[in-house]
């Protein structure tokens, strides 16, 4: 079988795996580990530690990469088998009452385990796939499944055990194929500000656990999340990768609180309809993602079910409502996957993916500082930060046209030299 296809097939498995836990700080990993809580700060500190630090030592570990997809999956399939956890819902928080307990405190070596199998294989994935001929389509399913892993394995999350424990442990075997990828080594010197950049989003979880107060939805938390934005596009080195990071960080924030609370419906598949609606949203997205005007587009698109939710008042009909909610959950993850597929640079995938997570961790954080929300959790389903999440989106947007431009009217050079899957590929 040519390398290519093993490659493939690689990649295939590493996204089924990492959707079922989601990448450290996605919204699989928040449902897992829950929102920072003074009751349970300490141990969602550890587990938060050890997927930071596990995927910071991953992307400085340059010359062992093929060996990260393999590895990383074969952890994740361990701690699953270990303690088959179901994410828990968000809904008990916004209707007043108190939330559940994090799973997090009962299990914290598992949860450490799997937060950092996770980092490691999502470091290894993209690794394997900025191997590819064209990168960019695979590159947004891969950060949509690391981002919103149910909108890719849909109710898979809520099957019985022996039916994950199959399906997670044939695409492990599948990830094997990796090990046959031969890339060479990535472009120097952005390496080390991404490894400590990817740490920093557990400064909020650390304020928590010492002041023993929320911040989320605060105006500390706000700040915070300023800080964290300025700090990522800091480290991106270049104004094409500083609007390549700010765009992908605007879009993965823009629809994530709304995104957490609408987990269960393809998780459970209530309504029948409602994984389908997500999967064509990732797909669409990953073929948008092969230019930034169609990624634009896109972003552009999501903005109106976002502004039309935020502006809904009380006597409208709720079929209207229901309609905007399917239209979001489509548009907006078309607009991640094709976002984060046609901004990434090739040959810094994992590099990206790092400043790009601490973007949008913070990002989130300070959505609260353009309304005025101060009221935690509650406040960030307000309509005003549905407002701003639409503002996010158009400015991403925005972003990537100039982003365009400026690749378009930049010096013409020639194409990065690449070997392994991607030379025999282009030689067939």
């Amino acid at each position: 079988m040519p390398r290519p296809t093993w490659t493939l097939l690689a990649v295939l498995g590493g996204v089924v795996v990492l959707a079922t836990t989601g990448a450290p700080q996605s919204l699989e990993y928040l449902l897992r580990v829950g929102l920072d809580a003074p009751g349970s700060a300490g141990a969602q500190l550890a587990v938060g530690a050890c997927g930071a630090l596990a995927t910071a030592l991953s992307l400085l570990a340059k010359r062992f990469r093929r060996w990260l997809l393999p590895t990383g999956a074969a952890g994740v399939f361990a701690a699953t088998a270990l303690h088959l956890t179901v994410p828990r819902e968000l809904a008990l928080r916004i209707a007043g009452t108190p939330a559940q307990p994090s799973d997090v405190a009962a299990h914290p070596v598992i949860a450490c385990l799997l937060a950092a199998a996770s980092g490691v294989l999502l470091v290894g994935l993209l690794g394997a796939v900025q191997s590819l001929a064209n990168p960019a389509p695979v590159t947004g399913i891969v950060a949509a499944a690391a981002y919103c892993g149910v909108a890719v394995t849909g109710p898979l999350v809520q099957a019985a055990s022996p039916i994950r424990l199959t399906v997670t442990a044939v695409a492990v075997v599948l990830t094997a194929g990796a090990l046959t990828v031969r890339t060479a080594q990535p472009p120097s010197g952005r390496v080390w500000p991404a490894a400590v950049v990817v740490v920093l989003p557990l400064g909020p979880t650390v304020l928590v656990a010492l002041t023993g107060k929320p911040v989320l939805g605060t105006a500390t938390g706000s700040l915070l999340g300023l800080s964290l934005v300025a700090l990522a596009l800091a480290a991106t080195g270049g104004v094409r990768r500083l609007l390549a990071v700010a765009a992908a960080g605007l879009v993965l924030a823009a629809p994530a609180m709304l995104l957490l609370f609408l987990h269960t419906a393809p998780a459970t598949g209530h309504p029948w309809y409602a994984w389908p609606l997500a999967l064509l949203g990732v797909l669409a997205g990953g073929a948008l993602a092969r230019r930034l005007t169609w990624a634009a587009v896109a972003a552009v698109l999501a903005a109106g079910p976002m502004m039309a939710l935020g502006l809904r008042t009380a006597g409208e009909s709720q079929g209207i409502a229901t309609v905007l909610t399917w239209v979001f959950v489509v548009l907006a993850l078309a607009a991640v996957s094709a976002t984060t597929g046609a901004a990434a640079p090739r040959g810094q995938l994992p590099e990206f993916a790092a400043l790009v997570t601490t973007a949008a961790v913070g990002f989130a954080s300070a959505a609260g500082l353009f309304t005025g929300s101060t009221r935690g959790v509650e406040g960030l389903i307000d309509e005003g930060p549905l407002l701003v999440s639409a503002g996010y989106v158009v400015v991403a947007a925005v972003l990537l046209m100039v982003l365009a431009r400026l690749q378009g009217s930049g010096p013409q050079t020639a194409p990065p030299q690449v070997s392994g899957a991607a030379a025999e590929w282009a030689q067939q």
